[in-house]
Order: structure tokens, then C-alpha cells, then sequence
């Protein structure tokens, strides 16, 4: 029975008792942990914790990765991303609130506070990333005390393109909403983010990607609800009779193309206003 645990500066104690009575038959000293032994127990009891907090069950053999990753110069950060960018927490399909709980205990190790809750859920719902939530925890000092509990570093967390630019990340999502009727994929969204942070491409440019991608092209659209989804997605609102008369007599009597219907719709001062409001152009 061991009576004392060993540490990294101090012995521990083995009792040995009779099997029959339980009287104690002798003591012997057990060795202090070697430094990396005691650095070890702490980053094991580390990622112990993220598997019952974030995954709500004990380790599997995946375990020894992480705890190896912590030992081989790895920070608190680097596996908590391991954690919250899985397939099986992504598979609890948690709501933007539901996760924001979940990094608030995992990462502070308490419940989150009205304010922080509702900012944090407000930039996950406008299309930032988990990495967003990480990478303002990391600064904190909430757990750079909480790592240092377990003796491991607790870094920092490389911000996506979609989390450079909410109001560009809103402007993205919201074209894959009114134009594809879908919800972002991740690589699609860091893409077009990309290309505009990157001076690769303008407001405009995104939403012509999108308009005359093969997805959006596919619906096999009448002119008509072509105009209309150009009204919806570009202007922010519904046709009017005399404005839609004007674009389909462009297109019917006058031999405009789609491209140049679309250039109307870009060069227009109510689109202008549109991505103004999002704070690009």
C-alpha cells in the first residue's frame, strides 16, 4: 500500500502488510519522480480533463498522442485544438451557445458570464471559427493560470482567414445563403475571405463567384429569377415591377447577357450601400 506518494522533490512511502492479520511487516522508500516523470503526470492529467470536459467520457488510446504531443514541446492550446476541431466533437453539433459553454469550461473551468456568453456567441453566429473563442482565451489570464497548473504552456491559437473579418465572414455566409440557399462550407468560406484579405478580389468579385458558379447555375434559373436572386443577393431586398421590367427588357429586346445584367446590379449605388454595410467594398 503506498502511504505517501513519491513527487518531482520528495520520496514516497511503500507500506507492506501481513495478508492474514494487516499489521504493518515494513516500509520502504519510493525513489522522487524523475523530472520528466513529474512533467508527464501533469500534461497525462491535462488531456485527461479535455477528454472528460469536452468529450464527456475517458481517454482512448488516442490519449498517449496528445500527452506525447505536450512532452515534445506542444502547448495547452495546440491541444485544445486537437480537441474542439475532431469529428467527434463536431459530431456533437453543438449550438454556437452550446459551444461557447463548452470552451468556457474547458479552457477557464467555469460557467461563462452574461457578457462574455453573448459576445462569444455572437461571433460564432456571424461565422467565426471555434479558433476565434480559442485564440481569445489562450490571452487570457483566466488560463494562462490554468495551464500553469499543470505546468504546460499555454500558447496561442492562429487565427482562419473567416476570423480576421467578421463583417467579411458575415458578407460571405450571407452569400451562400441567398445564393446557394445553403449553410457555408468551412474551406469555401476561408477561400473567398482569403482572396479578398489577400486584395485578390472585391465585394463584387465574391458575389460574381458565387452567381455564376456551377452550383448556382445548375437551379437552370428563368431570366426573371435571375433578376430576382440578383435583387435578393446584391441589393438586399425584393424586385420592383418597374425595375424588373427594365432588366428582362434589356435581356429580351436588347440582347444583354446575364454578365451584363450582373455588372448593372455591381455598379449600382444600393449595392455600393450593401457591402458598405459590411464594412468592405
Amino acid at each position: 500500500v503506498i502511504v505517501k506518494e513519491p513527487t518531482d522533490s520528495s520520496t514516497g512511502v511503500k507500506s507492506f502488510n501481513c495478508t492474514v492479520c494487516g499489521c504493518q511487516t515494513g516500509l520502504e522508500t519510493i525513489p522522487a519522480l524523475s523530472h520528466d516523470t513529474a512533467e508527464q503526470k501533469q500534461a497525462e492529467k491535462f488531456v485527461t480533463r479535455l477528454y472528460n470536459v469536452l468529450l464527456e467520457r475517458d481517454a482512448d488510446p488516442g490519449f498517449v498522442d496528445h500527452v506525447d504531443a505536450i512532452m515534445n514541446g506542444g502547448t495547452a492550446c495546440d491541444v485544445v485544438s486537437a480537441f474542439i476541431f475532431s469529428d467527434e466533437f463536431n459530431a456533437k453539433d453543438l449550438s454556437s451557445g452550446e459551444a461557447v459553454t463548452e470552451m468556457y469550461h474547458a479552457m477557464l473551468d467555469r460557467e461563462p458570464d452574461p457578457e462574455g456568453y453573448a459576445y462569444w456567441k455572437g461571433q460564432l453566429d456571424r461565422g467565426a471559427s471555434y479558433n476565434t473563442i480559442l485564440a481569445g482565451f489562450a490571452g487570457s489570464a483566466e488560463f494562462t493560470e490554468l495551464c500553469s497548473g499543470y505546468g504546460i504552456e499555454s500558447g496561442t491559437a492562429e487565427v482562419s482567414n473567416r476570423d480576421k473579418n467578421l463583417e467579411l465572414t458575415s458578407y460571405v455566409t450571407r452569400m451562400y445563403e441567398v445564393i446557394l440557399g445553403r449553410e457555408p462550407d468551412i474551406t469555401g468560406l476561408d477561400d473567398h475571405t482569403g482572396r479578398y484579405l489577400e486584395g485578390k478580389a472585391n465585394a463584387a468579385e465574391i458575389a460574381y463567384m458565387f452567381i455564376f458558379s456551377p452550383e448556382f447555375t445548375a437551379k437552370n434559373l428563368s431570366d426573371e429569377e435571375f433578376i430576382g436572386a440578383l435583387y435578393s443577393a446584391m441589393l438586399g431586398r425584393g424586385s420592383d415591377p418597374e425595375g424588373m421590367k427594365c432588366w428582362v427588357n434589356a435581356m429580351r429586346n436588347e440582347g444583354w447577357t446575364r454578365q451584363q445584367i450582373f455588372d448593372g446590379f455591381a455598379g449600382s449605388a444600393e449595392f455600393n450601400r450593401l457591402a458598405a454595410s459590411f464594412n468592405i467594398s
